[in-house]
């Protein structure tokens, strides 16, 4: 009776190796199966289901099936989103009167935070759906890079790491939102500072794209831009500030129209971001102030330098000036910087007057040159 026994156990247990433990092993592996993949089988299906029909179609309804099915698929897609978005704590406002640009608006553009080693920050960013229709939108961190020359943001792809890194500081409560028209989300996002974080700035960047749910069968080049929110991150401590202009002078020496453009360049030489300002006094060939220009301020990343154009817009301006910029460099929760006075110089011939004046000029030599020929004076 016991060999019976053991060979129904032996057989037992074979079938529940060869069938149960695969299946189960497939469902964990539909379970772990991305939402972006589940969606790209299911419009391979859609393209599928049709091309068993496409042979008894004319071109045109077959291309109107396949966008039915596209906008079937796109629909459900958008309806489950809107399902799970109920189960989030995210707060959502509908703005009445928005105007379809198809766009959307992610505020503020910029965060500049400071914190101590194991600090926790929330802050939080809103999204406006301006496009038209509904729509899903992707919010993604990545580290942020910066030209250390011409001082323009580099954004580095999800699985790359920054020369500053912080995208992994920082961490979105939704990665994806669901918004109607004219609706806007404000979705927190948490900064954790790591306990060894190394001390001065960290550069990050939140990304956020309208999300792509279908891929249509259609060719041609799909472009789906994303708008980047700078996000820097100071960790205080013994940081290094420091900064020097490089460069300070109009773009032409001679101006023969008006406005005056200036060219400055200013560059980072410390561990934590710097902001110029100050003004610029104008000076006309006597000497005297006649104009006191607000220098524009910016963010000098750190390790970077950073060309900036500003321009002066005077009413009236005629001859030769000197520009006196009194600048310093300011420093988040630091003293600021000075800087010794630069000085450059420039003229300005309008071009229209100029040319009135060398006229005019001429008309009076003529005239006196007409006169002289044809009088004669004498004397009594």
């Amino acid at each position: 009776m016991i060999t019976p026994i053991r060979h129904t156990l032996a057989l037992f247990l074979f079938v529940f190796m060869v069938m149960v433990v695969p299946a189960a092993i497939a469902q964990d592996e539909v379970l772990d199966t991305s939402l972006e993949e589940i969606e790209r089988e299911h419009s391979e299906l859609v393209v599928e289901e049709l091309e068993e029909v496409e042979e008894d179609l004319a071109p045109e309804e077959v291309e109107s099936r396949r966008q039915e099915g596209y906008d079937a698929l796109e629909r459900r897609l958008l309806d489950e989103a809107f399902e799970r978005r109920k189960d989030t704590d995210i707060p959502v406002n509908i703005h009445p009167g928005v105007i379809d640009d198809d766009k959307f608006l992610v505020q503020p553009g910029s965060f500049f935070e400071a914190g101590d080693p194991g600090e926790t920050i929330v802050r939080k960013i809103t999204i406006l759906n301006k496009t038209g229709e509904d729509m899903i939108f992707q919010i993604s961190v990545r580290d942020l890079g910066v030209d250390p020359e011409k001082g323009t943001p580099r954004f580095h792809q999800p699985h790359d790491v920054g020369p500053y890194p912080a995208k992994d500081w920082i961490k979105a409560e939704e990665s994806e939102i669901a918004l109607r028209h004219g609706e806007m989300a404000t979705i927190p996002i948490t900064v954790t500072i790591p306990e060894q974080a190394d001390v001065g700035d960290h550069q990050a960047t939140i990304m956020v794209r309208k999300k792509r749910l279908v891929e249509r069968a259609s060719g041609g080049i799909r472009v789906n831009a994303y708008t980047a929110i700078i996000f820097v991150v100071t960790v205080k401590g013994d940081v290094e500030t420091g900064g020097e202009f490089v460069l300070f002078e109009p773009l032409k020496f001679f101006n023969w129209k008006l406005p005056v453009l200036f060219t400055a360049k200013a560059k980072n030489t410390g561990t934590v971001h710097i902001n110029p300002n100050g003004n610029v006094k104008i000076k006309n060939l006597f000497g005297a102030v006649v104009d006191d220009v607000p220098f524009p301020s910016w963010h000098v990343m750190r390790g970077t330098a950073y060309t900036k154009q500003f321009d002066w817009r005077p009413k009236y301006a005629f001859g030769y000036y000197t520009a006196i910029a009194n600048l310093e460099f300011a420093v988040k929760d630091g003293d600021p910087i000075p800087v010794d006075a630069l000085s450059t110089s420039f003229v300005i011939l309008p071009l229209i007057p100029t040319l009135v004046l060398i006229l005019a000029i001429f008309a009076v030599s003529f005239l006196v040159q007409v006169f002289f020929t044809r009088f004669e004076l004498r004397r009594k």
